[in-house]
């Protein structure tokens, strides 16, 4: 299953995020006004996508679009660990109300796994992961 992640409109008159569209679940959307990039960070959903990715720990993948280019996988940035989803992380299938409101979103992100909720350095079932580890 694909998640598409469209962002019609970026912060303070920034151009939006140009749209992504993947196997994986969208967590956290940031850009760098100063570098002009967009930065995602996703993870996966199903313990066959991340051991096809090589077992990465900690579980997620960036993606980055630099003067709206498309999105390229880099190597995740150390300054997004310990930072909390602000994207809807469990969405339904059946789409999301054009206006999500913070407690919408929180509501919503309660019911997931902490790997979901905040990128986290590590990974196992502590943090709400069953994988196997080797």
């Amino acid at each position: 299953m694909n998640t598409t992640l469209l962002i019609k409109k970026g912060p303070h008159g920034t151009p939006p995020a140009p749209r992504w569209r993947g196997p994986y679940v969208p967590l956290l959307l940031d850009y760098d006004a100063e570098n002009r990039t967009w930065s995602l960070i996703t993870t996966v959903n199903m313990c066959e996508e991340w051991i096809a990715l090589g077992r990465p720990n900690p579980p997620y993948i960036e993606f980055a679009s630099r003067n709206g280019a498309p999105w390229q996988h880099v190597p995740l940035k150390d300054r997004f660990i310990g930072r909390e989803a602000n994207l809807l992380t469990d969405p339904s299938t059946e789409g999301e109300p054009d206006l999500v409101t913070p407690a919408y979103k929180r509501e919503v992100n309660s019911r997931v796994a902490p790997m979901h909720r905040q990128i986290i350095p590590d990974r196992g079932p502590k943090q709400g992961n069953f994988c196997p580890l080797k």
